[in-house]
């Protein structure tokens, strides 16, 4: 299981990724500009220490009712998540708590 909170260069987006790898399957919860969206993984590929693939709208807890499918990847030996053209850079989720 891959747990990650990531955070985009200019701090507007955040990413939880929970990503079971072994099981090609998880979620990713994006918060940017007051929208809290829950993103399910439909697609997932491993090549080494990089998991790609689309994450489609599955809930919102703030109104929406869908979004774009994310296509994401997520690159283990520079701890940096893309989608699309965003990078974002990432820390173990358990990190999180202790700030």
């Amino acid at each position: 299981m891959l747990e990650k909170y990531c955070v985009s260069d200019s701090g507007l987006s955040k990413y939880w990724l929970m990503l079971n790898v072994a099981e090609r399957r998880g979620t990713i919860r994006y918060q940017y500009r007051g929208q809290d969206i829950r993103f399910d993984i439909k697609i997932m590929q491993v090549d080494g220490r990089e998991v790609r693939g689309r994450a489609d709208f599955e809930s919102s807890t703030t109104g929406e009712t869908h979004g774009n499918p994310i296509l994401f990847r997520y690159d283990d030996a520079t701890v940096t998540l893309t989608d699309g053209a965003a990078a974002a850079a990432c820390q173990n989720i358990e990190e999180t708590d202790k700030g």
